[in-house]
C-alpha cells in the first residue's frame, strides 16, 4: 500500500479545482516561510481501533502558539501502512489519503478522531499520551539496490505494537521493533528508527517531546 505524503481537506473547502489551488499556494508559503533547521516538540498519542489496525498520532506546536503540525500513522497485520500529514490552526482537523478519512480533535492529553476506510462504517477511537517506550516510531532511507524504504511501528502503553517496512511504497514485511533499542531486524539488515519525523509541507522536523 502506496505511502501518502499528505493531503489535507478542511471541512469549509469545497472538493474543486479552485479549492486545490488554494491548498496548493497555502503549502507554498508555508514552505517558503519554514526553516527546514528548525525542530519542533510534538506529543504523542496511540490507540488500539479495533483490535487490529493501531493509530499513532504526534502533534507539534509552532511558536506562534497556534499553528500546530499533525502526523497521523495507521497500521494493521496485513496490508494497512498509512501516513497522513496536516497542519491546523484550530482544535481539530481532517486528513485524508490513500482511501482513508481521519477526522481528529486535538486535546492536552487526549486525541479523539473517527477513521474511516473506503467502503466500510467510520470506527471511533480515543489516543492518550503515549508512555515510556511507547508512541509512533519511522525509519527511512535507502537501500543498497537504491530502493526507498520506510518502516513504521505504533507502539502501545501496554507495549502491543503494529509495525510495517514498505520497499518504494509496498509492503514488504511486519519486522518486530525492540521498544528499548529503537532498532528492528529486518530481511536486509538492522533499521535504527527515531520519534522524528520532516514535515513534507514544510521540511521542518517534528521530534517527540521527551
Amino acid at each position: 500500500m502506496a505511502e501518502r505524503m499528505w493531503n489535507v481537506r478542511p471541512r469549509w473547502l469545497a472538493s474543486t479545482a479552485a479549492a486545490a489551488l488554494v491548498l496548493g499556494l497555502l503549502a507554498a508559503c508555508a514552505a517558503a516561510d519554514a526553516d527546514p533547521d528548525t525542530e519542533l516538540l510534538a506529543d504523542s498519542f496511540v490507540a488500539d481501533l479495533d483490535g487490529n489496525v493501531f493509530v499513532g498520532v504526534m502533534v507539534a506546536e509552532h511558536p506562534d502558539g497556534q499553528t500546530r503540525d499533525v502526523v497521523v500513522y495507521l497500521c494493521d497485520e496485513a496490508d494497512v501502512s498509512t501516513w497522513l500529514y496536516g497542519q491546523t490552526t484550530g482544535g481539530s482537523i481532517v486528513l485524508e489519503g490513500d482511501g482513508v478519512s481521519v477526522a481528529l480533535t486535538l486535546g492536552a492529553t487526549v486525541v479523539t478522531g473517527e477513521v474511516e476506510f473506503a467502503g466500510q462504517d467510520p470506527q471511533s477511537f480515543s489516543a492518550v499520551a503515549a508512555e515510556g517506550d511507547a508512541g509512533l516510531h519511522r525509519a527511512e532511507g535507502e537501500t543498497v539496490e537504491g530502493l526507498r524504504y520506510v518502516g513504521g511501528w505504533i507502539i502501545l502503553n501496554t507495549l502491543e505494537q503494529r509495525g510495517a517496512l514498505t520497499l518504494d511504497g509496498e509492503i514488504h514485511e511486519h519486522p518486530t521493533l525492540d521498544p528499548a533499542t529503537g532498532e528492528a531486524e529486518t530481511s536486509f539488515g538492522t533499521l535504527s528508527t527515531e520519534q522524528c519525523f520532516r514535515n513534507p509541507w514544510t521540511g521542518e522536523k517534528i521530534c517527540r517531546r521527551l
